[in-house]
């Protein structure tokens, strides 16, 4: 086990190099440059050559990259060009705070909702539990998120008593940890203000894990070892708990493993709509304003949060299913 975890860890060197490279090239390729968005409309060619000489743009490409990556070594991400003009470390952890909260709580609802209503399904086949347990999902996978979100802002900004409390005005809020010096009011806080949000992408994010749920729960359930549990007299629980439960969760697992980057890279889409200063609403911004680095920095985190999940959820596959194992 310790070495297939050395080994992976190893590999886990030339695919981030290999992430880092690409998308410091084709940053490159993005039409514009932040040089013509910090020139403005006006700008001449004899002005756009000296912003990117003073940005050390006009460098080679190689040189440009060393440089880069030299300050990705000790965490130094560079500095926002036409954003924010601040150090994107200083950034990141001013908005790393809303994205973690609002990705656990999404990820967290998911599961809470997906795991159990996937399970019914299953013991529940053909029934009308199942049928309805199958078009909620179906319609979870479906609906989209900025729709449900619309409609939350609308009706709750009205006062249309559909149980969700009003929501706060459009406007980026500072961010209020969920235990301060105050704690009620600062949960209360936090919660009103990430809470619609984390529902509405766990909804997205939980109708994929009730289909695949309920499908390993009917595989497994038809298996030889479930009937000779079943012929002994077990109890029913038992078997759902101790035999079917957990073999069916190996390709949960990965699902999950999957749904990991949002509690990092977040929900550009939400963010932007419930003005929480995230790192995909910072992510959004950068676009707009044609800002490289910190296109380069916030997606260099993604990849390496999606590399670093895969490799936890290929470890946890041993504590569910005893027959796997790394040698």
């Amino acid at each position: 086990m310790t070495g297939y975890i050395i080994r992976r860890l190893l590999l886990l060197i030339p695919t981030i190099l290999g992430v880092t490279f690409l998308v410091f090239i084709l940053v490159r390729f993005v039409p514009g440059g932040a040089a013509s968005a910090l020139a403005g409309q006006d700008a001449t060619p004899q002005k756009i050559k000296q912003i990117n000489h003073a940005l050390g743009l006009d460098q080679p490409i190689l040189v440009q990259y060393a440089k880069w990556l030299g300050g990705l070594l000790h965490l130094d991400f560079g500095k926002s060009i036409t954003l924010t003009q601040n150090p994107i470390t200083r950034d990141i952890k001013q908005r790393i705070g809303w994205t973690l909260e609002l990705g656990g709580f999404a990820v967290l609802f998911s599961l809470l909702v997906g795991l159990p209503v996937g399970v019914l399904s299953a013991i529940r086949q053909d029934s009308l539990a199942d049928y309805v347990a199958r078009s909620v999902a179906i319609a979870a996978l479906s609906v989209p998120s900025f729709w449900l979100a619309t409609l939350l802002i609308t009706y709750g900004s009205i006062g249309i008593p559909i149980g969700v409390p009003k929501l706060p005005p459009l406007v980026v809020i500072h961010y209020t940890p969920p235990l301060g010096r105050e704690i009620n009011a600062s949960l209360s806080q936090n919660l009103r203000l990430i809470l619609p949000a984390a529902i509405i992408l766990g909804i997205g994010l939980s109708g994929s894990i009730m289909r695949l749920m309920r499908t390993q729960m009917l595989e497994v359930m038809r298996q030889d070892y479930i009937r000779t549990a079943q012929a002994k007299g077990l109890h029913a629980r038992v078997i759902l708990m101790r035999h079917a439960l957990r073999n069916s969760l190996i390709p949960v697992i990965t699902i999950i493993g999957l749904q990991l980057p949002v509690i990092v890279g977040g929900s550009v889409v939400l963010e932007s709509i419930f003005s929480l200063p995230g790192m995909g609403y910072y992510f959004l911004q950068s676009l707009i304003q044609r800002d490289f680095t910190v296109i380069q920095a916030v997606t260099v985190i993604a990849a390496a949060v999606i590399v670093l999940s895969n490799l936890l959820v290929d470890l946890s596959y041993p504590l569910f299913d005893p027959r796997i194992r790394y040698s």
